[in-house]
């Protein structure tokens, strides 16, 4: 059984999915936001309190248990060979990436060139992948971590550096002047890994409000991108080359 963190952070999708705001959670508790934010940050809530929050999401306490289960078992990294089956056929790999950002079969087929029957190809072969669970009427379970981490130096690295790196930083967006900034600096070892955390909350943060906008129609959205690359220790090799040797 799923354990009181993955049903408490089960409990706070479900919240999220269905728009309801701490505030209103609270409302529902008969406490304050800072009571109920105090709450989910230590994990100390009662059955009843639950249950009363299950009640408000529209769900109950066996199905937060159900999603806490299918949650663990999700994948946290694909596999070389599953990564590289997707490198090799563009078109898959447009729908798995569809896929995880929460786009149904429907949104697939308004915004992209696809007939029913190769989308339905393409969502059986992510069903044989293990990547989703395919379910009636082309619905599906997303069996892959909304937070999965890529193969080092792999196949969809690669993809990118090779077919994406380029038109990223070189692409101009209305609100900006310049494509990308870089910055130079020296930080210390404690720095360096102060900087890599933030880094890592500003890509949590990214992916949260893509899962809060998931119940926003897809038309009303924008495809986005967000690239940060942070060397700890990292010097051109036309400064290098200019140091004394030591």
């Amino acid at each position: 059984m799923a354990s009181t963190v993955n049903i408490l952070s089960a409990l706070k999708r479900r919240l999220r999915s269905q728009g309801i705001t701490y505030k209103q959670a609270a409302e529902a508790l008969e406490l304050s936001e800072v009571s109920i934010k105090r709450l989910f940050a230590e994990r100390s809530f009662s059955l009843l309190r639950i249950e009363k929050l299950c009640e408000l999401a529209n769900t109950d306490f066996a199905e937060l248990v159900q999603f806490a289960d299918a949650a663990q078992q999700q994948l946290d990294q694909l596999s070389l060979e599953q990564e590289q089956q997707l490198v090799a056929d563009a078109n898959l790999l447009l729908v798995a990436v569809c896929i995880i950002n929460y786009m149904s079969f429907a949104d697939i087929i308004e915004k992209y060139d696809y007939n029913e029957p190769a989308l339905i190809k393409s969502f059986t072969m992510l069903d044989k992948m293990n990547i989703i669970e395919l379910l009636p009427n082309n619905r599906y379970r997303l069996k892959l971590n909304r937070r999965f981490s890529l193969q080092p130096n792999g196949p969809i690295q690669s993809f990118f550096v090779n077919n994406m790196l380029k038109e990223f930083l070189s692409r101009k967006s209305a609100q900006e002047k310049a494509p990308f900034q870089l910055a130079w600096g020296m930080l210390s070892k404690n720095s360096a890994q102060e900087l890599q955390k933030k880094i890592q909350r500003l890509f949590d943060e990214y992916l949260q409000i893509a899962e809060h906008d998931k119940r926003i129609p897809v038309s009303e959205k924008l495809t986005s991108s967000l690239f940060i690359m942070f060397h700890e220790d990292m010097e051109p090799t036309l400064f290098t080359q200019q140091q004394k040797n030591t």
